[in-house]
Formats: structure tokens, sequence, C-alpha cells
């Protein structure tokens, strides 16, 4: 094919990569008319690049030529010259890269063997490859891969040998050993004395990229692949590309380079400023519209890069997206720095300049020799001024008080008293103070600003539907405004609420509310740990501000909230102990109804939590205490739309308690009471989805009591209800994992009541939506215990139906179930969680035991499943046991710790009864 046709072939491969699969063949009919050879090429080249995804970025001309000689591949253990072939290592556009070993037994040696592709042997391409050979043979140098050995193949085709480097590309070594920005620039001060050296011997390297420097085991970084570079002197530059040919990688490449410019030296400067730049950075300096070599081109000519102390932490990435792999996100931590604030000063100012003198457009304005490059780097390691920053005096002056600090405070105490420099320390101190409140009004108006945006715009749209992810971006927006101020906050106690009050709503958004979250419980934790850390240590400071009591007690509340679902029930009672006793000394000498209200939320907290830990009783005596409280206060006060939620709250916790202690009655009468509160809210504001959530937390209990009641058709209605109205919830706030949740639970519950109504086919429907859901939620949010029993029952669920409806899909699935328990792990104290686990158990011994009711009782198939069953109901009875001798067993769960007995005993006589005594447990 000719140099016009492979530009031709070029233009139509980029044009047909962005279109469908559906649309590329039209083009190709349009384009190529009759011209089978052009259509077969672009074919090729589409195919490659859907089969290689991301690794395209060499011009089509150069990867037509690779994929000519992928027919000429060699096979493992193939002899080149006194080498055998061990594997391929990568493969270029006239060549292939091989590893190899010395096979004539003369010594050991590994080196890496580039050999000319079959059918690239043209005379163009045999010219390059032994120009690349010489080159190599003229450069001895520390960091650059050393020429072994030469020669031809026995079917005629060149090859050489060279130094085989086992190591990681500079970039992805440097995050993989956090090192720190001083390590990375020494480590790349050593890349440029190989180019240096490169260029006194009269090389231009041309490709300078990450992959192209490799960093041993030892941190010896190693120049490669010479393989397009240029030999400057005119006589011997064998290398120069054929018309239509650019061999480069545009992103690495400079501006003339892309536009078919000669590269000279200063190209070489500018691609190692793009190494440089994602060295401190981790990206590229350039954003493209899309991946291709033309987009990536136009902007390397167009796009001014961005200041790297910018560019870090700002979340947009470059080049459609893209970021290397083996490159950490996270970019503070891969330099070993605690804060991304931290490495933005790191880079600001000389690194600024550094980097962007190396990739200025115009190569007269670049530095012009790599050791001018690196002198800059070393004079800025040093603490000297570098040479691309303007010579101003007080950048000059700055550079020597930071190089000598101890002479310059005696120097100037001395001259202060020998020359008694009244005027000009006086003319100082005003602009002193004038830079002073310049950066107190700049610190006040992005404090104005962020304050507004998390506590005037939030609240605003809080409690709408769909509200989530607008939410949680006004949060972080905010948070990060405030971060920014963060290490001025010394001694600033109404920043430090602020930072306390903007991560306690970070935790809100994602995972800590009860209204609508991102489901991150993890990060909820983090970020209530974080507001907690804040506020003791402004009660340290004063621990008789009644504010920062009631801010650290709320802060606790939430944290012990959302510890319960981590499984840590010990840590959450005791957070929630605190923050009742932060609050309770308060209520005695003040007549402050918001405070009055803050208690009995800490109060019902305890309560709900004295539940969990096993006290229903304790719970039940704290609730009533909090709704005497609330119900003896003023008919104006008891009117405010937060006394009466307050007061749902209590009655359905109460009613919780009273199910605990086996009044069922008494729940049912006090879940209808708390509906009937929470609907009085919800019809006043309509858009409140608290409200709204509090009225469907009801109708879930009142259907879940009446249901035990045996008024299974009642309940099967209000189930139903709440699940349309979860759907419709999560169809208009799609990342709400609360309504998310709330379907799946729903979903459940339908599933139990159509069970004991007698249609399990129905039932194992809604069970498999269930499951599907539990799975999904569980795979982002693995540490929510919540979310871990969700995903438990519904296996359990469709394992129970399908003993029923069909044994024969029961047997795998009540063994995932299993496995699945047997994972689960509980503090001891969680009594709620390990209660609910045992039941989980005994359910599934039923389980088992349905399966083997259905086979003869002799069979080796019965008697496993008589085995399982009984190891089902040992963990279910020695779990009611361990809870019953650490008194943490409820009044209403008493019969359970005797019923777990029996059905041990009962199984182990069935299973003798069987002809078997294994008590082997299932798999």
């Amino acid at each position: 094919m000719s140099t016009p046709d492979w530009a031709r072939l070029e233009a139509l491969f980029h044009a047909a990569r962005v279109l469908p699969a559906a649309e590329r063949e039209g083009l190709l009919e349009r384009e190529c008319g009759d011209d089978a050879a052009l259509r077969a090429g672009v074919e090729r080249l589409l195919a490659a690049h859907d089969r290689a995804g991301d690794f395209i970025e060499a011009p089509a001309a150069e990867l037509a030529a690779s994929l000519a000689a992928a027919a000429g591949a060699g096979p493992a253990d193939r002899r080149i010259g006194a080498y055998r072939v061990i594997r391929e290592l990568g493969r270029g556009g006239m060549g292939t890269v091989y590893l190899a070993e010395r096979a004539d037994d003369a010594f050991t040696q590994r080196v890496a063997i580039k050999l000319i592709n079959r059918g690239m042997d043209t005379e163009q391409v045999l010219i390059r490859f032994r120009a690349e050979r010489q080159i190599l043979a003229s450069l001895d140098h520390p960091n650059i891969a050393r020429l072994l050995d030469g020669g031809t193949t026995d079917d005629g085709l060149p090859y050489f040998a060279m130094e085989y480097i086992e190591g990681r590309p500079i970039d992805a070594y440097a995050d993989a050993h956090r090192l720190s920005i001083a390590a990375r620039l020494g480590l790349f001060l050593q890349v440029c004395g190989a180019v240096s050296y490169a260029h006194q011997h009269l090389i231009v390297h041309r490709d300078i990229k990450p992959i192209n420097i490799l960093v041993t085991a030892d941190g010896t970084p190693k120049l490669l692949d010479f393989g397009i570079a240029k030999v400057l002197q005119a006589d011997l530059d064998a290398t120069a590309t054929a018309p239509g040919l650019r061999m480069l990688t545009p992103e690495y490449a400079s501006p003339e380079q892309v536009e078919g410019g000669q590269a000279t030296t200063v190209s070489d400067v500018y691609s190692l400023g793009v190494v440089l730049y994602e060295l401190l950075t981790g990206r590229s300096p350039y954003q493209a519209r899309s991946r291709s070599p033309a987009d990536i081109a136009e902007a390397v000519r167009t796009t001014e890069p961005v200041r790297p102390s910018a560019a870090v932490g700002d979340g947009a990435l470059p080049l459609a997206g893209r970021r290397r792999s083996g490159l950490t996100d996270d970019r503070a931590a891969a330099t070993g720095l605690s804060s991304t604030d931290r490495l933005r000063r790191s880079l600001r100012g000389d690194l600024d300049t550094i980097v962007l003198t190396a990739l200025r457009k115009e190569p007269a304005r670049r530095y012009q020799s790599v050791e001018q490059l690196s002198a800059d780097l070393r004079r800025h390691q040093d603490g000297l001024p570098v040479r691309a920053r303007p010579d101003t005096f007080g950048y000059r002056a700055g550079k020597f008080v930071r190089r000598h600090r101890g002479m310059v405070v005696a120097g100037t105490l001395i001259g202060v008293t020998l020359f008694g420099g009244t005027i000009a320390t006086a003319w100082q101190a005003r602009e002193a103070r004038a830079a002073q409140l310049r950066a107190e009004r700049r610190f006040n108006d992005v404090r104005k600003l962020a304050n507004a945006v998390l506590f005037d715009y939030y609240d605003a749209i809080k409690d709408l539907p769909g509200s989530t992810p607008v939410r949680e971006r006004l949060v972080r927006d905010a948070l990060g405004y405030l971060d920014t101020l963060a290490h001025e906050a010394h001694g600033e106690v109404a920043l430090q609420r602020e930072l306390a009050a903007a991560y306690r709503r970070v935790g809100d958004v994602q995972g800590g509310s009860l209204i609508a979250n991102l489901g991150d419980t993890e990060g909820a934790v983090a970020s209530y740990r974080k507001a907690v850390g804040i506020l003791e240590d402004l009660y340290r400071a004063d621990s008789g501000d009644v504010r920062t009591r009631r801010e650290l007690a709320a802060v606790m509340a939430d944290l012990a909230t959302l510890l319960l679902d981590t499984g840590d029930a010990n840590a959450s009672l005791a957070l929630a102990r605190r923050a009742w006793n932060l609050l309770a000394p308060l209520e005695r000498d003040s007549s402050d109804a918001g405070l009055r209200l803050d208690l009995r939320k800490a109060g019902d907290l305890l309560g709900v939590l004295l539940l969990e830990t096993g006290d229903a009783a304790g719970a039940a005596r704290r609730h009533r205490e909090d709704l005497r409280s609330l119900e003896a206060a003023s008919e104006t006060e008891r009117r405010r739309p937060a006394v009466r939620r307050s007061m749902s709250v209590a009655l359905h916790h109460l009613a919780d308690a009273q199910v605990q202690l086996g009044d069922l009655d008494g729940a049912l009468d006090s879940y209808q009471r708390t509906r009937t509160l929470a609907a009085g809210l919800a019809e006043e504001f309509p858009d409140n989805i608290d409200y709204r959530a509090l009225v469907g937390a009801a109708d879930f209990w009142i259907a879940d009591v009446l249901s035990q009641l045996g008024r299974h058709a009642e309940a099967l209605a209000i189930f139903r209800r709440r699940l349309a109205a979860n759907r419709a919830e999560a169809r208009a706030d799609p990342k709400n994992a609360i309504a998310r949740s709330g379907i799946a639970i729903d979903l459940m519950r339908t599933g139990d009541v159509e069970t004991r109504l007698g249609r399990p086919a129905r039932a194992l429907e809604a069970y498999r939506e269930a499951l599907g859901m539990a799975v999904a939620e569980f795979r982002v949010d693995s540490t929510n215990l919540y979310k871990r029993f969700q995903l438990m029952e519904s296996q359990n669920k469709i394992c129970g139906v399908l003993g029923r409806m069909a044994p024969g899909e029961a047997d795998p699935a009540c063994a995932r179930a299993a496995r699945f328990m047997n994972a689960t792990v509980l503090e001891p104290s969680n009594a709620g969680y390990r209660g609910y686990l045992a039941g989980q158990y005994s359910d599934m011994g039923q389980a088992y035991d349905s399966l083997a009711s259905r086979l003869q009782a002799s069979t080796a198939g019965a008697r496993r499943f008589r085995v399982a069953a009984l190891a089902m109901y040992r963990r279910s009875s020695e779990i009611w046991t361990d809870l019953r001798d650490r008194r943490l067993v409820n009044p209403a769960d008493t019969a359970r710790v005797s019923a777990a007995a029996l059905a041990v005993t009962r199984a182990e006589a069935a299973l003798s009864a069987s002809g078997s005594g294994s008590t082997l447990p299932p798999d």
C-alpha cells in the first residue's frame, strides 16, 4: 500500500473507530467503494483496536505495520543466535521484543532481544533498525539499557540483544513505593542525566514516556527504546521518518513533533516535562475530547497545561477520563503526604514554574537543554532561586531566608539594635497589616460561601425527594472549602464548629441518615468520627459550654446508631450513654425547649440500644419516661412539629420493646398511635420525606404485628401499599439507599405472608427479587450488618420455599445460605443480631428437615439432610444458650431457648432413626 493509501487508511480507521458497530458497515461501503485492500486494512485495524482496548496509542500506519508483522511472531523456545526465546515481551511497528536466555551454556544470562518482524524487512526499516543498534552501541550509561550482542538470524532477519530490565514504569514505581516529591525528583534527575548523555552523543530519543523508563527493584531508572531516536549529524541520520509515517506517542510528543516539524534536543525537554508532570500529579497535562491521536495532538498543540499544584485533587481526569493503570487516585497518599492541600503547597511556586517552562509550546521559550532543566530542579531542592522564575528581590530574599533562617533572624536583631531601622520597620508593619487584612477578607469570603452552601442551600433541599445526589455534591463542595481553611483553625472555635458540622452532614449523606443516603456506612463512620474528634477538643477546652455539649452529644448519637449496624454494640451503647450524660445535667437549670428535645432524642437512642443488647424492660421504661416528659410540656410546645415527631418516634420504639416483651396487642396500639402522629405531620408538610418515612415505618410494623396475630390479609394489603410507595421513592431518587432497602424488606415480608396464605410460588418471586437487591447493596457496603442480614434472610427464605416446591433446586440454594450464615461473626454483646441469627439457623434447620422428609428415611440423601438440620439446630441452640447465660434474652424470647434445645433433641432422634450416627455439619 502506498503512502497516500496509509494516510487514507488512518483517516478511515479513526472515523470508524468512534462509531457503533452497526454504523461502521455503511461508512466503509461509502468510503472504500471497490478498493477491497483498503477496506480489509481498515477492518483489521478495527478488529485489533476492539481487542486491545486502551492499548492503541500509535498512528494507524504504525499499528498496521505491527499487524502485518503478527504472522511472523516467534514462538517460545525458538533460537535466535546464541539465545533461546522464553516469551514475547512486546510488539512494535517494525519489530518484536522477546525475553531470551543464553542457549549455548557458555554462561547464564537473560536478555531482551529485538527482532525485525517478518514482512517488515524493507530497506527503509532495515536502515532504521541498524541505526537503532548503532545508537545503542554508542551509548554506555548506567541509566540506559545496554546493548549486549547483535547479529542476523538463520532466515536473514537482523536482531540485537540488550540488557533485560525487570522493573516498573517510573510513575507506577513511584506510586507503588509512595515516593515523596523529593524522592521523585531524585529519580527524575537520573533520567535527565541519561537523556543528557544521549544528547551529548548527538542522539535525540523522540519517544520519552513512562513506559520507556523502567525502574528496577533497587530503584535505578533505565531509559529504553531508542527505536525512533534520531542522530543529529545530517550525514549519519538514517532515522529520518518516511513521509506519512510519523512515529511518536502523541501524549508525550512536543507540539513541533505532532505538527510534523523537526525534532531537536528541546523536543526531548518537552517530553521530559510531560513525564515530570505525570510523576508529580498522576495525570496528563492535557485534556482531549477523545483518545484518538488526532484529538490528543490537537490538545498538545492548543491546550495550555494547568499548573501542577492546581491539577492535583481537582477531580477532572484528562484525556477523556484516562488514567494509566498502576497510578493511584489519591495523589497525597501516593506522595506520602497527609492531605491534598499539603501536596498542592509542595508543588506551588518553583515546581509549577519549572514544569510549565519545560512545557512551553514555543521551543525557544523552553529550557534549551536538559542540563538547564536539571539545574533548576537541583536549585529548587537546595532552596536556591530557580532560573525560570523572575529574578526579583523579593523572590531571592525569600529563598535566602528559607535557607538561612537562624542567620537571618540573628542578623535582623543585630541590625535593629545597631541601626534602629524604625522607618523601615514601620513601613513593613503597615504592609504586613494590609496583607493580613486582605487575607482575612479572602478567608471570610470563602468561609461565608461554605456556610451558605452547607447550611442554607442544603437545608432548603434536604427534605425534597430525589435530592440525595445534590445534597452529596453541596456538602462535599462546602467541606472542600472548609478544609482549605482547616490549617487556619488553630484556636478558632467558630471555624472548628463549622468543620464538625460539615463532617456530620457528610456522614448523613454517606450513610448515617435514616431519611436518604448513599449507603456508604464505612465512609459515614469515618466522617462522624472526625466530627466527634473536633468537638471533643472543644469540650476539653471548655466543658461548661452548653452549645459544645449539645453538638457533641448529637454527633455521638449519630455515630452510635451507625456503629450498631457495623456490629459494635458495646461501643454503640457506650456512646449513647455518653450523649445522655452530656445533656442530662443541663435540663435542670434550663427552660430551653430545644435542649429538652435533644435530651429526649438521646434518651430514645439509649432505649433502642438497651433493647438491642437484650434489656427490653429497661428499654420500655426509658421510652415511657421520655413520653411522660414530652406529654408534660405546654400545649404550645406539644404542637411544635419537632415535638410531635419526637413523640411519634418514642411511641414507635416503645412498641418495639412491647413486641419483645410479648405484648402484641399493646405494640399494635402503640404503632397505630405512632402512625397517627406521623401521618398528621406528613399531611401538614407533604414535601417532607422524613415524615413520610415515619408513616412508612409505622405501616411496616403494624403489618408485621397483624401477621403475627394471624390477620394475614390485612398485613398483605399494607405491605403491598408500602412496596408501591418505596418503588416510587426509588424511581424519584435512584441513589437513595434507604428507599432501596425498604423495597427489599417489603418484598420479604410480602413473601412471608404469601407463604402463610399457601401461595409459595408468589412468595418465591418476591424473595428472589429481594435477594437481587440485597446482593447489590451488600457488595458496596459489606460492613453494614443490617444489609448482611437482609441478604442472609432472603437466601434462607428462598431455601425454605424451594424445599417445599422444588427439592432439586433447594439443595444448592440451602448450601449457599448455610455458608453465608457460618461466615457471619458477631460481638457476644450484640443480643439483637445474635438472636436474629439464631432464628435464621432454626429456620434453616426446618428447611433441611423438610428436604429430608421428602426422601426415604434410610437413603443417603435423607441422612445428609438430617445431618445438616442437626448442625443448624445446634448452632441456634448454642447462641440462645449463650445469650441466656449472659442474661441477654428478652422475655418474649425465653421460650426460644428451650425450643432450640428441644429441636436439637428431636433432630438427633430423627438422625438416629435414619440409621446414621454422623453429626458432621453441612458443606
